[in-house]
């Protein structure tokens, strides 16, 4: 049986690990490792452990010490492929697989950087010794790959899209919107919209609080705003929100399928994105949603659907956006099934590891 180990850094529910999770009886051939790099190992490394993988933790605040101990682990244990996610020592996790001579070094770009000046400079060096080394670049969106291509010169060898778990975030039925909204104490007569993200300036949280609050005042509409998430500006969006009462409500982190359940549109106006997981939740959920125009959401224009609405980053377009989808469901549409098979049918998790495979170099084996 072959033997793959997924390079990351601190272990959370987010991106690569929850893709790990999720499709985890989907790699068959071999066993699965993933080595959790940062000083704490990560609240989410035992719930990869309890779907197959085996976690080790290797950390060193010297980073010599640090990569030596990583070379040693993975010479030790002979791996095939070691598949690279993290972004910022990406080179020296490919220099310690070659010096272990692991078989083949694959490396995953998760988003849509956009450096400058020297740290620009550093990124276009180091992918190109990871090349030389022999990593193969795989890009989670045609963005992320155009951007690799243009900013740093790298070609990646193959776009492998981001997926989330199907059977979980699947076509909300009506019965089920209701009940959901019983659950969390909201009238049907009530226009829900979710935003899901860390409340991190690429978030863009502060223009969208600011277009929602213009659509309230515009329409006088029934409507609230559900947050899920945290972050460091949370606090300034909180003070922001304590004019509107509770017509916008923080969450915390959450499990966010039954608060997308129980609502009637997504709203993501990001800056910048790779492929976001969380809108292919939202979406395999059927649920209507406005997107900003721009790198890693702009990709969802495959789907063709009137539930998915696009504007630019003025208040006011963004206001109309949200109107959009508040007087379709005043119309009495809500989740659409049609929009949830095109996402299960092209953001397929089983089409995606099937194409890192052919990467791996294993599916000829299988």
């Amino acid at each position: 049986m072959k033997k793959v180990i997924h390079v990351l850094h601190e272990l959370l529910p987010s991106g690569a690990e929850m893709m790990l999770k999720t499709s985890a009886s989907l790699w068959k051939g071999y066993k699965g490792y993933i080595l959790a790099t940062a000083e704490c190992e990560g609240s989410f490394a035992n719930e990869l452990r309890q779907v197959g993988y085996e976690v080790v933790h290797i950390y060193n605040k010297n980073p010599l010490a640090h990569h030596i101990a990583v070379t040693r682990y993975l010479k030790h244990e002979g791996f095939d492929v070691c598949h690279i996610h993290v972004e910022g020592q990406s080179v020296f996790y490919t220099i310690d697989a070659k010096l272990a001579r692991v078989a083949r070094t694959v490396l995953t770009v998760h988003s849509t950087f956009i450096f400058h000046g020297i740290l620009r400079i550093r990124r276009i060096l180091t992918r190109w010794i990871s090349r030389c080394l022999g990593g193969r670049f795989v890009a989670i969106s045609d963005g992320v790959a155009e951007n690799e291509h243009e900013r740093f010169y790298n070609k990646c060898d193959k776009t492998i899209y981001n997926w989330c778990d199907a059977d979980t975030y699947s076509f909300v039925s009506e019965e089920e919107r209701i009940q959901c909204r019983t659950n969390l104490g909201v009238s049907d007569r009530t226009f829900v919209i979710t935003m899901i993200g860390n409340c991190a300036p690429v978030k863009n949280h502060d223009m969208m609080l600011r277009a929602f609050t213009s659509f309230l005042i515009e329409t006088k509409a029934d409507a609230v705003l559900w947050h899920i998430g945290k972050g460091s500006l949370e606090d300034e969006e909180k003070k922001y929100a304590e004019e509107y009462g509770n017509r916008i409500v923080f969450w915390g982190r959450q499990r966010p399928k039954e608060y997308l359940a129980a609502s009637d549109m997504y709203y993501m106006c990001s800056k910048i994105e790779g492929l976001s997981i969380s809108a292919l939740e939202a979406m395999s959920c059927g649920l209507p949603t406005v997107f900003s125009d721009t790198a890693g959401l702009r990709e969802f224009k495959k789907i063709e659907s009137e539930d998915i609405v696009y504007t630019d980053f003025g208040v006011e377009n963004m206001a109309e956006a949200i109107k959009t989808l508040y007087y379709r469901f005043l119309d009495g549409k809500h989740h659409s099934e049609e929009l949830a098979l095109q996402v299960k049918n092209i953001y397929s998790a089983s089409n995606s590891v099937n194409a890192y495979m052919e990467v791996y170099g294993l599916s000829e084996e299988l």
